[in-house]
């Protein structure tokens, strides 16, 4: 059996809690007696029914013109939801991550993201802090967590605001480097250097 677009997921969360039918597309109408889910599915399923049944109380810290923009097609996960709903997404293969125009199969990773540190030599006998692969991160704040390219890194919450920290340091759109004048560098090494060393769980340094 093909996969089939939810176009309005309330209506089709409700329908599954209620055993209803739910018609999906022109061709394919869902129906309880005839169609059931993998465990992990199913699962997942009932949280999301649940979720859709807070929804007017998530909705209440966005403003009406946003909750105007939000489409039938989309749920919003809460970071609470989000703690109990976790562990059951890394064992299904079925899920979608959807970012901009691009869909890839979502990897659920416990080891560290992608992104390197690097301090170098610069000019006049300065140095500057380098990083590579911050750029290519979408930071999930609230849920701890940082997905690149069709994979999601969970993080301790300490390990996840340091790297934003980082990340808002590197602010500017497609920024992979600062400066440090060579008088910086003491307290650079000092203070700088051992938060990073101490969020090697998440990020690899090394000095040129």
């Amino acid at each position: 059996m093909g996969s089939y677009p939810v176009l309005n997921v309330s209506d089709f969360l409700n329908d599954v809690s209620s055993r209803k039918s739910s018609q999906l597309s022109s061709s394919f109408i869902y129906n309880p007696k005839l169609h059931c889910f993998l465990r992990e599915e199913d699962f997942i399923l009932h949280q999301l029914i649940q979720i859709a049944r807070d929804k007017e109380l998530f909705l209440e810290t966005f403003s009406k013109e946003n909750i105007s923009q939000i489409s039938k097609d989309t749920l919003f996960i809460s970071p609470t939801a989000w703690v109990n709903l976790l562990p059951r997404l890394k064992k299904s293969s079925n899920i979608i991550l959807k970012w901009k125009d691009e869909e890839s199969l979502i990897h659920f990773l416990e080891e560290p993201p992608p992104v390197q540190f690097y301090l170098q030599d610069g000019e006049n006998e300065d140095y500057r802090l380098v990083v590579d692969g911050l750029n290519e991160m979408i930071f999930l704040t609230g849920y701890y967590s940082v997905a690149v390219k069709g994979n999601v890194y969970s993080l301790n919450s300490l390990d996840f605001e340091r790297l934003f920290e980082v990340k808002k340091i590197f602010n500017e759109p497609f920024r992979k480097e600062i400066s440090i004048l060579n008088k910086q560098l003491p307290i650079f090494i000092k203070e700088v250097v051992p938060r990073l060393k101490k969020n090697r769980k998440s990020s690899t340094f090394q000095i040129d």
